[in-house]
């Protein structure tokens, strides 16, 4: 699926799924704010629903090469 996202948010998507899920330090990493200004700021990304579904599709896709992996 095409997703009409800015490489930041694209960025954030990733790093939120690669991180376990700590949108502060998803936010900081991409952003490079303070982690205070990062936990005030980073609901505003969560509101955008092209961004929810991003990274719905990638914690399944992480999911999936994590189960292949585990069988191997």
């Amino acid at each position: 699926m095409k997703y009409n996202l800015t490489n930041n948010e694209k960025q954030f998507c990733e790093e939120y799924v690669r991180n376990g899920c700590n949108a502060s330090r998803a936010y900081q990493a991409v952003y490079g704010c303070s982690i205070e200004d990062a936990r005030k700021r980073y609901c505003k990304t969560f509101r955008k629903q092209e961004i929810k579904d991003y990274i719905t599709d990638l914690q399944k896709e992480a999911f999936e090469v994590a189960c292949i992996n585990a069988e191997r």
